[in-house]
Parts: structure tokens; sequence; C-alpha cells
């Protein structure tokens, strides 16, 4: 399909190019040698914007990247809301009295991300893949929880938290911001993760520590050559592959002392 608002490619009423080949042409041999040399440059030339076009997903990458961004931030937002109303951050997980996971961080946000409706038809009592909820299981992902550029079903989120003895998610227990020694703008909360390790949005499952830094070094992210993540004070950064590993993992963990660490994708 052409793209008709592709600035480099010209119509043949207006091509310069075409106008300077075809009068050089009548001047012989050296006329044709500099016409073939304008040609190949060219070519060379829109390659090169081509290329890296196409793998960044051109323009309308470039909205979707922002659209997740935005959803990330909500999801932010919901976060830190949940903190001010309940004191903590929502754990990571619920559990029954057996300790069996019943409910994902994602659904305790609800109500604070204009979802308050889904949050009530929810059974908090029972797994999240109980009988009782498939009819909210089986919708898809509120939209919130989905990246546009993830080729993953609707119902998954690549959404997750990361979830170890030192990070923002506890398991079953709420972290105090308060208590937080590090930086808030360079602490990690939640971050975008390769469609591979994509979770069913209410299932509650996330990353641990050691499975985040492995996908962080592939490139299987939905975006080009990186992925996004909200810190502690909402903001968003874009991660880019080449980030170094320690300063990610020091990001990661709010009470290491590493408060100097720059997070790149600021």
């Amino acid at each position: 399909m052409v793209d008709q608002d592709n600035p480099y490619i010209a119509n043949d009423d207006a091509n310069p190019t075409a106008a300077t080949i075809s009068s050089s042409s009548k001047k012989g041999c050296g006329g044709t040698l500099l016409a073939t040399f304008a040609i190949v440059g060219s070519l060379i030339v829109v390659v090169g914007l081509i290329l890296p076009m196409s793998r960044r997903g051109s323009s309308s990458e470039a909205a979707r990247r922002m659209y997740c961004s935005s959803n990330l931030r909500q999801i932010g937002i919901g976060l830190l809301n949940y903190e001010f109303a309940y004191k903590t951050l929502p754990p990571a997980y619920t559990v029954d009295e057996n300790g069996k996971r019943l409910h994902s961080w994602r659904a305790l946000i609800l109500p604070f991300i204009e979802q308050q409706k889904l949050h009530e038809e929810i059974d908090f009592a029972k797994p999240w893949n109980h009988p009782d909820n498939k009819a909210i299981a089986d919708l898809a992902a509120p939209s919130v929880f989905r990246c546009p550029s993830s080729p993953i079903d609707k119902k998954f989120t690549t959404f997750l938290g990361i979830v170890d003895t030192n990070t923002c998610l506890q398991e079953t227990t709420g972290r105090v911001i308060a208590d937080v020694t590090d930086g808030p703008s360079e602490t990690l909360m939640v971050v975008e993760a390769n469609p591979a390790d994509a979770r069913h949005w209410m299932e509650p499952s996330d990353l641990d520590l050691k499975g985040f830094l492995a996908s962080f070094v592939n490139e299987e992210s939905a975006h080009y050559r990186g992925r996004h993540a909200i810190t502690l004070d909402n903001s968003v950064r874009f991660l880019p592959v080449e980030s170094k590993i320690e300063v990610i993992e020091a990001a990661v963990t709010p009470n290491s002392n590493d408060g100097s660490v720059e997070l790149p994708g600021a």
C-alpha cells in the first residue's frame, strides 16, 4: 500500500531527480554515469530511511507507544490512590485462609482506575478463575491494562509487578511508601514485560526479580529496543534494552540505599 502522506515518496510530476537524470542523459557517458550515481545514491538514502522506520513502527507505533505510556501512568495513579486510601501499596496478591492465591493487585486497584462497577462484580472471596468469576475472567482486560503494540490475547496483560523480598509489591502484605529509603523517582513499581511473559490480567501472578532481569536483556519487547516502567513518583520511563542491568536491578529494590542511581528514559 502506498502511503500518500509519506514525505519520502514524490509524485512523478514533481520529481526533480527524474528531471535531472533526463537532461543529463543527453550529455553522453559522463552524464549517464552521473545519473547512475544519482539513482544509486537516492536508493541508499531511501532504504536507510525506510528500514529504521519499519523497525520502529513509524508514526503509528509512536502513537501506540504514547497510548501504552498513558495506560501505565493511569496504573501508577491507581496504585498511589490505593496507597492513599489504605496507607500501603496493594499486596501483589490476596490469599485465602489456606494461603491459596485469590486475586491480583490489578483487580484490587480497579476502584482507583474508574472501574468500580467491574470491581463490584468480582467475588474476592473466591479465586479469580472460580466458576463464579468466569463471566468476568472471560471478558477482555480493561483497556488500561493493555498495550496496543503487544500481540497478545485481549484478556492478558504485560503490565506486571516485580514481586520479591525487597520490591514495591510484596507477596501478601502492602508496602508502606514512607519506609522506602531510595529515591521515589528512581524506584520502579510496575514494568512492561515481554509478550512472552504476559499473564491473564486477573491472575495473581507477576515476575520475580530474577525472572524480570533475565527477560530484560532480550529484545522481545512490544516496542523497539525498550519497554515502559512506572516509578514510585508516577513517572513513566522508557528503559532502553541497552540499559545497564545493575542500574535496573537497583531501581527495582526500594530499600537498597542506592538512591543515587540514575534511571535512563526520563
